[in-house]
């Protein structure tokens, strides 16, 4: 559980600084959450998307192996105002979430707080594979984005 945790954390920050106009001081910004319980990737990532065909790509590829060769209906957005921040753990055997903590835009840095919550070893979680997946819809910045990871623990008893 720890080396995973561990692998999390280093692809995050590893796949996190990515250049995207700056902000002038440290404030909250607004966001959307956009889950994406259709996406399945491998291994835990993270991807900034600019354009509508770079999402459609992405989300055609990874929706498509699982859907049964069923159509895909895309989700869209307006990239001329907007970016997408994605990111998942990859597959995991648990009840694993992946959540929103903060967004906050810091100079020329836009810094995402992610929790990731997993049930505690007294917690009863079905067997199933799950793709704890997100994405987030920011205004169009021109900044790097970091990404800070906090791992949770549930506590079942």
């Amino acid at each position: 559980m720890l080396k995973f945790i561990a692998i999390v954390q280093a692809t995050l920050l590893l796949l996190a600084v990515h250049s995207t106009p700056t902000m002038a001081s440290e404030a909250d910004l607004t966001y959307s959450v956009i889950r994406l319980p259709g996406v399945r990737v491998a291994g835990p990532w993270s991807r900034i998307i600019y354009s509508q065909a770079e999402w459609d790509s992405f989300y055609r590829e990874s929706t498509f192996p699982y859907n049964g060769g069923k159509n895909v209906v895309v989700p869209e957005f307006d990239f001329a105002n907007n970016t997408v921040v994605a990111g998942g753990l990859g597959s995991a055997y648990w009840a694993s979430e992946v959540m929103v903590r903060r967004v906050i835009g810091n100079g020329d840095t836009l810094n995402v707080g992610i929790v990731v919550l997993t049930p505690g070893p007294d917690c009863l979680v079905g067997q199933m594979i799950n793709y704890p997946t997100l994405a987030l819809l920011i205004p169009k910045l021109n900044a790097k984005i970091a990404f800070g990871v906090s791992h949770v623990v549930q506590n079942c008893k």
